[in-house]
């Protein structure tokens, strides 16, 4: 019976999230071991980078998606209106 109420599609994206905060989760507690000089070595080498790359495709994907959800909605909003 309870078998029933699992749903697919919750089960499915839980096992995908899991998946995906798994190297996230070890590289961000890595960085409170004593022995591990993991974040001097992101500084130094590739850590502004890093965030100058994710600030860049974060900035652009919100402009691209206001612009096709923008126009998509005003092209669908004259066209219901004109008939």
């Amino acid at each position: 019976m309870y078998l029933k109420k699992i749903n697919f599609w919750f089960l499915s994206s839980l096992l995908v999230s899991i998946f995906v905060a798994i190297p996230i989760v070890t590289v961000f507690t890595s960085f409170f071991e004593d022995t591990s000089n993991y974040y001097q070595i992101l500084k130094d080498t590739f850590l502004f980078e890093y965030i100058f790359n994710s600030l860049v495709l974060l900035i652009s994907v919100l402009v691209l998606t206001f612009l096709i959800g923008t126009s998509t909605a005003y092209s669908q909003f004259l066209f219901t209106n004109s008939l």
